[in-house]
């Protein structure tokens, strides 16, 4: 969970940066700090429509941005790909965990994750430190933003130095119940003067100066019409990863094929976006997962954790009941009683992905 938490964050900062978005311009007005409607560029486009600020994706991170951008006085565009009742992406149907740390122990905790991060350059330190500061104040936010009961639990997901002072937050005390995205959701709809969502109105294109390279707006699919949009103060892309696109699945993540628990909707189209106007990538190769699972042919999702591991609030307990998975080679393929730390086993004392060999029950 950790570091699907640090990649959101760290996709949020990129998208931030390529993009020239800053909640610094938001606070207390919403002036354009870096644009001019005298502007050449400007005046040759054929806008459809102006906001503050313009957030594609309505999941977690999309949501939070939005709310943040409203309460510093902006009038936000939200856009959403999925229809009505299908958004949220991954945040939808995740464990509805928010990391929390104590203040006092974000040294400790930069330690842990900079375990985690092993012998690769990126995160920064000082991205990590910055994520670990900012969910000191996580509880706050939460509270602010209208959850009434939040209960804090421990969560050390690797026996690395560090991780005693990891906890998670869950509303309600309530797992798999889109409980934090429905919070979410509620504290956007109390802010609808402030926030407006499209529903089916996925952003198709960026919409840059090719001289400055400053962007401008997206053009966006609303019922087949292709609509400019202008963001006076920045576009912020919150468009999830690529777990339906096989074809980037197979280009990044080295894997025949892979499926989603969940995100029927995320294809990797902000992340080609980004790319459009000169964004630089990394950690497109971390994945959290692969885990053994079942397919569901109707929707071409897996069943979260539902085969792996002892009967609890992640599996079903299936593997436990005489039960072994044997590898293509007719070998025992892994210990069928341990659920994979989002998709890391621990091999000889390196946590590593599951072996994304072909197995059979």
């Amino acid at each position: 969970m950790k570091k699907s938490f640090v990649l959101l964050l760290i996709l949020l900062i990129l998208m931030q940066t390529i993009t020239g978005f800053s909640f610094e311009t938001l606070k207390g007005y919403t002036k354009e700090t870096d644009t001019n409607q005298n502007d050449d560029f400007l005046k040759k486009v054929d806008w459809h429509g102006e906001y503050d600020v313009i957030v594609v994706g309505y999941g977690a991170s999309g949501a939070t941005t939005s709310i943040k951008a409203a309460d510093e006085g902006a009038k936000v565009l939200l856009l959403e790909k999925a229809p009505k009742g299908e958004e949220g992406g991954n945040s939808r149907f995740a464990l509805q965990a928010v990391l929390s740390i104590d203040n006092e122990d974000v040294d400790k905790g930069l330690e842990y994750f900079k375990n985690l991060r092993g012998k690769f350059n990126t995160p920064s330190d000082e991205m990590i430190k910055a994520y670990l500061e900012s969910a000191s104040g996580s509880y706050d936010w939460l509270k602010y933003i209208g959850a009434e009961n939040i209960f804090v639990f421990p969560f050390k997901e690797y026996d690395y130095p560090g991780g005693d002072v990891m906890d998670i937050m869950l509303i309600d005390g309530e797992a798999w119940t889109s409980s934090l995205y429905r919070t979410l959701q509620a504290a956007v709809e109390e802010r609808k003067d402030s926030i407006e969502v499209w529903y089916e109105s996925p952003a198709v294109e960026l919409i840059q100066d090719p001289e400055s390279k400053i962007i401008h707006g997206v053009k966006v699919d609303n019922n087949g019409t292709i609509l400019n949009i202008r963001a006076k103060n920045g576009v912020v892309l919150c468009t999830g990863g690529f777990e339906n696109n096989q074809q980037m699945i197979q280009d990044y993540l080295q894997l025949p094929y892979g499926y989603a628990k969940a995100a029927r909707y995320n294809i990797g189209d902000g992340i080609k976006m980004a790319m459009d106007v000169g964004a630089n990538l990394w950690h497109m190769s971390n994945i959290a997962g692969p885990d053994l699972n079942v397919l569901n042919p109707e929707t071409n999702t897996a069943f979260a954790y539902a085969i792996q591991g002892k009967k609890d609030s992640l599996s079903t307990g299936f593997a436990t009941q005489n039960v072994i998975f044997v590898g293509a080679d007719g070998t025992r393929f892994t210990d069928e009683s341990v659920i994979p730390n989002h998709g890391h086993v621990n091999f000889h004392g390196t946590w590593t992905h599951i072996s994304s060999g072909l197995c059979h029950i």
